[in-house]
């Protein structure tokens, strides 16, 4: 039952991206969208969607995976969760 909503919200959230990331290049090449500060929240929320789909799917793949695999992942990807929270970390990636 478990896997089965962490599976659906997965796909929910994996087509939620898609669309982010296809309407962000159609606006790097088309420029359509001209307000920055909306520019810049959906370049957030394609960074911070990204980073749940990958905690979804992790707990999806590492239920049943050895603890020390799991402690690992979680520690890397605790380690990106806390640079994201450091004021530089968003003017320093690569915005399109």
């Amino acid at each position: 039952m478990k896997e089965k909503i962490l599976s659906v919200v997965g796909k929910l959230l994996l087509t939620f991206l898609i669309i982010i990331h296809l309407f962000l290049i159609l606006n790097a090449n088309f420029s359509f969208l001209t307000d920055i500060t909306v520019l810049k929240i959906l370049n957030a929320v394609k960074n911070i969607g990204s980073l749940l789909f990958i905690v979804i799917m992790s707990f999806k793949i590492f239920s049943k995976g050895s603890m020390a695999f799991r402690i690992i992942f979680f520690l890397l990807l605790l380690a990106i969760i806390v640079f994201m929270f450091f004021p530089s970390t968003y003017q320093n990636l690569m915005i399109w």
